[in-house]
């Protein structure tokens, strides 16, 4: 299973001028630095997350069909599914109808799908395109996104030796936790 972002969000969630308010900047001095914290918190957040906080197109690529009949759309909340393809040896795709597939059970969307669907016959021969996003970001993920963008403003020096993982402050956990992907 692949996910690819096909497109992405058109803006930030939060502006340049709503996060310098935030931080109680009030010089363009570090407006280049504070928008580049912006994007990167927000993509932070939605990986960790497995949410998509404003409008983004996705593609699943799957070898197979489930034998469950369901799939669990990686990214959330689903918006609309697009498309699914099941592409033949040839190349050629066969387009299955959208229709009735989507059930919506609170911001994870699971795909039951019809029975007697076309076999895939390559690698990755089977695509499913949905568009995922919250219309407006819950105020609890952007305090978050600002919480990161706040403490790596303040710690522009921090260096981590002992690993590779991104240092966030603890009210970030805090606020993302309702949100945190079940794990089993």
């Amino acid at each position: 299973m692949i996910s690819t972002l096909l497109s992405g969000p058109a803006a930030e969630p939060v502006s340049l001028a709503d996060m310098k308010a935030r931080l109680r900047l009030l010089t363009t001095d570090d407006d280049r630095l504070v928008t580049t914290l912006i994007a990167a918190a927000r993509a932070h957040l939605e990986s960790v997350l497995s949410v998509a906080l404003l409008s983004q197109t996705w593609r699943l690529s799957l070898e197979d069909w489930p034998t469950s009949g369901a799939i669990r759309l990686p990214i959330r909340p689903l918006r609309r599914l697009i498309a699914l393809r099941a592409y033949g040896s040839d190349g050629v795709a066969v387009s299955v109808p959208v229709a009735g597939c989507v059930t919506v059970t609170g911001t994870a969307a699971e795909l039951r799908l019809p029975q007697n669907l076309p076999v895939p016959g390559r690698p990755l021969g089977l695509e499913i395109e949905y568009e995922a996003g919250f219309d407006t970001p819950p105020p609890d993920l952007i305090e978050a996104l600002t919480q990161l963008v706040r403490h790596w403003v303040e710690n522009r020096d921090l260096v981590v030796t002992a690993g590779t993982g991104v240092v966030v402050p603890q009210a970030f956990h805090a606020l993302t936790a309702p949100w945190a992907p079940a794990r089993l």
